[in-house]
């Protein structure tokens, strides 16, 4: 089974190097972002150009309807 992760804030930064190297091992990524979209995307472009798995999630963690199901 493919493991799955969520990883907040991955659309810049730290999490977008985290989100990346998670996905070279095979996991497929949910990259959460607050604001930027397009940076997002460009991650998740990053991801499927080194053979993995992505999907861009708009998240506010500070909102509970934002993460649920």
């Amino acid at each position: 089974m493919t493991q799955a992760l969520v990883i907040t804030g991955a659309s810049r930064g730290i999490g977008a190097q985290v989100a990346l190297g998670a996905a070279r091992t095979g996991r497929r990524i949910a990259v959460g972002y607050q604001h930027n979209r397009a940076r997002a995307d460009a991650v998740v472009a990053e991801i499927a150009r080194a053979g993995g798995h992505g999907v861009a999630l708009p998240l506010e963690l500070a909102d509970e309807a934002s993460i649920e199901g």
